[in-house]
Order: structure tokens, then C-alpha cells, then sequence
């Protein structure tokens, strides 16, 4: 049996590594599936990766078309690639999430044989109900969409969307507070500890998808950052590094708007970019950096720092002066978050 993970962050790269070692799992049997650009220095077992091209936003690769053929030739691509990677041989699926569509389709092929849910952010520190019920409802849909998804996809994605499908083998996390009240848990082992060569780090700021979610304005990020940044340079803090969320690096715009935010403060702070490869979680514990600090606003980065025995401050509740709507976000946030973080 092969075992195909789909990976888009150093911490479902991590939780894979686990889960691997965990099942003693044969590497040649494992494919690391790449998605959102995501890249990696860290060093691996030869186990074999590849990007893929597939996403769900801004523009889902599987979306219905009118005219069914062209859904036809994409499924045709797809079912092609896992030929490719698996070959006659059946399949288990890893993935953080189960409602995105291309997922759903290695999920409905012929030759898998069941999928599990691997740790990845805040989401994964909440109850299956609100998640799938409260954070993620399924949409309505009319009948004629449903036929047209059918006809473009053969009933593949016919069966019904759940952020975290219930119907999973096992669930794999990183703490006792992870998948909370989910059956079929198996807890790994925390993967952070290191003492690689890296940059002297001591203030790191990371930044989430807030705004690129839709869940507030710029405008209300602005003023927030602004005043977080205020707070850190009153700190005494000369020499900041920024960690960007990979949507924002999609997004050429967004890119710019934090870039230049930030060099409104560069009389006064040095900020440094981290690039895309650098682990957070990694530099959180690397056991050579003495003095490390992380600033957030609802990133989960500050759980797994705090894990690692770091300080973690959060800045989330500067937005709610600015957007009176963020406080329905900070309130979904998990307990396991807030123990995490020094609300400043």
C-alpha cells in the first residue's frame, strides 16, 4: 500500500515525518504531496515529493463547468497522477482538511483505501461539531448545480463537503489538547527540538490570513499593526524579523501593503523578512536560540512556540478597537490558543 500526504505547511511536513515514524511506515511507500508553493529545507527520509498544482482558492481547480466535458478532461488529469504515484497498488490518504475538492477526489478514488486527519493550525484544537457545523457549514445548493457536478465528475464529488469528514481511520496530533474529543487519536511526538545553525533570532512577528480570509479590513489592520508595532518598538526592540503567511506572498497586492506598512517604521526598527523555507516551529526549538520571542495576532505559531517553552505575546485584541466584527473571531478561537499567548 502506498501513503500519499498532502503537505502545504512545515507543520503538516512535520506531523507526516511523525506519523511515518509512528507506523514505521516503509519511506519508499510514502509520496510528500506539495501544495500552495510550499517549500522546505528541512532535511527528510528519501521519501519521494512532489508539487502539485491543485487548489481550492483563489481559484478552485475543480470547479463545475457548463460544459461537462472540461470537467471530464480535468478528472482525466487527475486520475492520470495518481496512476503515476501508486501505480495498481491501493492508497491512504493524510491531509489537515477534507472540503477542498481535489482532496475529496483522491478521497473518492477507486484505490483509496480511507483517509486520516494530520495536525495542522488553530482549527485543528477545536471540537469536530463547531468545525464542521458552526465554522464551516455546508452551503445550500440547487438541484441543477448538483446534477451538473455529478455529469462533470461522475458522482466523485457528490458525497457531502465536511471540513473534517468524520468518516477518517485516525486523527494525528501533537498534543493532549489537539483533536479534541475526536475517536481514533494517536498522539505524536513533538517534532521541534534541534540545535541547527541558523540566524541569532530574537523578535519574530507572524503574521496570518486575516485579511485575506475576508475576516477584516486593511484598514483595520493597519491601524492594528501600527499599534502593535508602536508597542514593540517602546519595547526596545531594534531589530524585528516578519514571517509572511504564504496567501499573502499569492497576492502581489496584499504583499505591498504589508511592505509598505512596514517601511513606514524603518527609521525606527529594522524588519527583516524570514524567507518561506525557514521553520517557525523549528527556530522555536532550536535549543541555540536563548533568547527568542514571538508576537502574533491569531497565528497558530503561538501554540506551538508556546510548546516549546517560548514567550508569545497576541496582539489580536488591538483589532477588535479597530473592527467591532474581529471579536466573533477571537471568540472561536480555542482555549489552547489562549493559553498559549500573553494577550497584550
Amino acid at each position: 500500500m502506498k501513503h500519499l500526504f498532502y503537505i502545504h505547511s512545515h507543520i503538516t511536513f512535520l506531523t507526516s515525518l511523525q506519523v511515518i515514524g509512528l507506523n514505521k511506515l516503509n519511506s519508499e511507500d510514502c509520496v510528500f504531496m506539495l501544495g500552495r508553493g510550499f517549500v522546505s529545507n528541512i532535511s527528510t527520509l528519501p521519501i519521494k515529493q512532489i508539487h502539485i498544482k491543485f487548489t481550492q482558492r483563489p481559484v478552485n481547480s475543480f470547479a463545475v463547468e457548463k460544459k461537462f466535458w472540461k470537467g471530464w478532461k480535468k478528472l482525466q488529469e487527475f486520475d492520470s497522477l495518481i496512476q503515476q504515484l501508486v501505480q495498481e497498488e491501493s492508497y491512504h490518504l493524510y491531509t489537515h482538511q477534507t472540503s477542498m475538492d481535489f482532496i475529496r477526489l483522491f478521497m473518492s478514488h477507486k484505490q483509496c483505501s480511507g483517509f486520516s486527519l494530520i495536525e495542522e493550525g488553530v482549527v485543528s484544537y477545536l471540537p469536530l461539531d463547531k468545525v464542521n457545523n458552526e465554522l464551516f457549514p455546508t452551503g445550500m445548493s440547487t438541484w441543477r448545480y448538483d446534477v451538473l457536478k455529478w455529469i462533470n465528475f461522475f458522482g466523485r464529488l457528490s458525497f457531502p463537503i465536511r471540513f473534517f469528514d468524520s468518516s477518517y481511520t485516525r486523527v494525528y496530533g501533537l498534543s493532549d489538547y489537539s483533536f479534541p474529543f475526536f475517536p481514533r487519536k494517536e498522539l505524536l511526538s513533538l517534532p521541534f527540538n534541534n540545535t541547527e545553525k541558523c540566524n541569532p533570532y530574537k523578535h519574530i512577528l507572524v503574521l496570518d490570513a486575516s485579511v485575506e480570509s475576508g475576516l477584516l479590513s486593511k484598514e483595520a489592520m493597519r491601524a492594528a499593526m501600527e499599534e502593535s508595532l508602536e508597542r514593540i518598538v517602546q519595547n526596545n526592540v531594534s531589530e524585528l524579523w516578519v514571517k509572511y503567511h504564504p496567501e499573502q506572498l499569492l497576492q502581489p497586492s496584499v504583499y505591498r501593503f504589508y511592505d509598505e506598512l512596514f517601511k513606514s517604521f524603518e527609521s525606527r526598527i529594522n524588519i527583516t523578512e524570514i524567507p518561506q523555507d525557514v521553520c517557525l516551529e523549528l527556530l522555536a526549538g532550536n535549543v541555540e536560540l536563548k533568547e527568542l520571542t514571538f508576537y502574533v495576532f491569531v497565528s497558530s505559531v503561538a501554540i506551538y512556540a508556546s510548546l516549546c517553552g517560548r514567550e508569545v505575546y497576541s496582539f489580536a485584541s488591538l483589532i477588535s478597537k479597530y473592527d467591532a466584527k474581529y471579536a466573533s473571531t477571537l471568540n472561536d478561537l480555542p482555549a489552547a490558543f489562549w493559553r498559549s499567548v500573553s494577550v497584550v
